[in-house]
């Protein structure tokens, strides 16, 4: 068994991933989506105060999993995720631990970035409800019922406001890294990441933001061909 360590996005509330779990062979692959504090599974515990509270949170579950799962587990986040599972791959180093597979980097642009979560979290509600109904993440259920509507963009503010906290990391990654990205979302080039991965597969996908979830079974077709791939080298060493 594959252990598949999926990291929230922002907004999310419980089985962020549930959309696409279909489309894994669950008798290789063992999923763990990770909720936030205060989310899906982990409702009853205290939400996050900082950004470093959460990757600190996420790296010790994260930890335990790895614990069992040997060499056999990848790291994998979209959008906010992907920050989240670059800050716990980068504790996973710091102490040593045996590295993931591989890391998918989903939706997102390079960790050196400067980010303007700041700008976005002060927008006026409807300007920020309206920056990210655009992304294309909110489906059109959630926006016609109030009360929902009102819960996930409480849940999305609450992880803007961690994201304020984030920092722009340029420390190099020597795992393989496997950058996925939608075409009509605003991205970093190959080039750029480039010089931050060392080894790095980089792919494109037709669709915004959340292509994930608009070409699923393509994007996961593929992560499993490249996890089984790069399984069959560590098997080889």
């Amino acid at each position: 068994m594959i252990d598949v360590i999926m990291f929230p996005y922002a907004g999310s509330i419980g089985y962020a991933y549930q959309k696409i779990l279909s489309y894994f062979n669950r008798k290789r692959y063992r999923i763990h989506m990770m909720d936030l504090n205060g989310r899906g599974e982990r409702m009853e515990y205290p939400k996050y105060h900082s950004w470093n509270q959460m990757v600190e949170d996420m790296f010790h579950r994260t930890q335990k999993i790895i614990s069992n799962a040997g060499n056999k587990y990848v790291l994998f986040g979209h959008s906010m995720g992907s920050k989240i599972a670059y800050d716990v791959y980068l504790k996973i180093v710091a102490n040593e631990m045996i590295p993931p597979q591989c890391i998918f980097f989903s939706g997102c642009q390079i960790p050196s970035l400067e980010n303007n979560y700041g700008e976005l979290y002060s927008l006026p509600e409807d300007e920020f409800e309206k920056e990210y109904i655009e992304l294309g993440g909110v489906p059109k259920e959630v926006l016609q019922n109030q009360d929902f509507k009102e819960i996930i963009f409480e849940s999305i503010k609450e992880d803007v406001k961690l994201l304020t906290q984030y920092r722009p990391k340029r420390n190099k990654i020597k795992d393989k890294v496997v950058v996925l990205n939608g075409d009509e979302d605003e991205i970093s080039e190959k080039s750029d990441w480039k010089e931050q991965c060392e080894d790095l597969v980089y792919r494109m996908y037709n669709g915004n933001h959340f292509f994930i979830f608009q070409s699923g079974r393509e994007v996961v077709s593929e992560i499993c061909g490249l996890i089984d791939g790069q399984a069959k080298k560590y098997a080889s060493i």
